[in-house]
């Protein structure tokens, strides 16, 4: 049977073959078995890889915002009850929850993780299809690429799909 860190290390080399010669592959080609994190094991789960935490500690010493890496780094921190209601009562039935609580927390994710797409589009925007590759991956596959233009300039804002 094989271990973790060789079903691991096949998939990180099955990505980058499928990533061809991309920024993606360069990156995945880049990850080396000391980023797959020693001392993981059954019992205590996935542990980062103390030299890849020391490469990001570095580069983040380097910014000028504070990233945090270690556990023991997270200032403490109390989160709030989830069945004690914005307006202050406590759940108290499955309808109260659904009507009420479900309703208050799934606004907080919409504010706080997911955030909101803003109502509209930019006036200039504009979407370009690149020719279609009908055999990406040796005809294993369909390549369609997008370039989504913000500003509708040739040198302003894009995104390539």
């Amino acid at each position: 049977m094989r271990s973790k860190r060789q079903v691991l290390k096949d998939s990180l080399a099955a990505m980058v073959f499928l990533a061809g010669a991309g920024p993606l592959s360069r990156a995945l080609a880049s990850l080396d078995e000391t980023a797959i994190g020693e001392g993981t094991s059954p019992q205590t789960g996935w542990v980062a890889s103390p030299s890849v935490v020391a490469r990001y500690e570095e580069r983040a010493r380097r910014r000028d915002f504070k990233v945090i890496y270690r556990e023991e780094d997270v200032p403490s921190y109390v989160l709030p009850d989830p069945l004690i209601m914005n307006s202050g009562p406590r759940v108290a039935d499955a309808g109260a929850w659904q009507q009420n609580r479900r309703p208050e927390i799934i606004e907080l994710f919409r504010d706080n993780v997911y955030g909101r797409a803003p109502i509209g589009r930019p006036a200039g925007m504009a979407f370009e299809l690149r020719p279609i590759d009908q055999n990406a991956l040796g005809g294993r596959a369909t390549q369609k690429d997008l370039v989504v233009n913000f500003s509708g300039e040739s040198s302003g804002a894009r995104m390539d799909m």
